[in-house]
């Protein structure tokens, strides 16, 4: 039996971190559902059912994708995670980001490539991928 064999994930399809926060459970023998946005009145009643069964929330669109769905989340049990490029308030909080903008924030940038030249960006999805990593830990973490 796997670890995670009782646990109910609802991942709200967004960006590739949220995804492979979901993957690292669905690895772990959790059970996995992946919605869109809910837009039309269905989609919203098929959103709520599956939120009834599920244990942690992974949302990870593009900024305020849930603000009128936001009452439906505050369940008490329901873990919630959140990943979002710049955070939820700020500046930057609406901001979209990418795995080369993500790269150049946090400085990884300025390891690759020559002094003279631009910047070279990483291959593959490295940031995504941390960040997905990081969102499961806290998910477990709170759990």
């Amino acid at each position: 039996m796997k670890p995670f064999a009782e646990l109910r994930i609802l991942e709200l399809a967004g960006s590739p971190a949220g995804a492979f926060a979901a993957r690292l459970f669905s690895d772990c023998g959790a059970g996995v559902t992946r919605l869109a946005r809910p837009g039309s009145s269905r989609e919203r009643v098929a959103f709520e059912r599956a939120l009834e069964r599920c244990d942690v929330v992974i949302e990870s669109e593009a900024p305020g994708p849930l603000s009128p769905l936001a009452d439906a989340l505050e369940l008490p049990a329901l873990i919630r995670v959140r990943i979002s490029p710049f955070g939820s308030s700020g500046p930057y909080a609406r901001f979209r980001s990418n795995e080369f903008t993500d790269d150049a924030i946090s400085g990884h940038t300025l390891l690759s490539g020559e002094r003279e030249r631009e910047p070279l960006a990483r291959p593959g999805r490295i940031a995504h991928h941390q960040a997905g990593a990081h969102a499961a830990i806290g998910a477990l973490a709170a759990l």
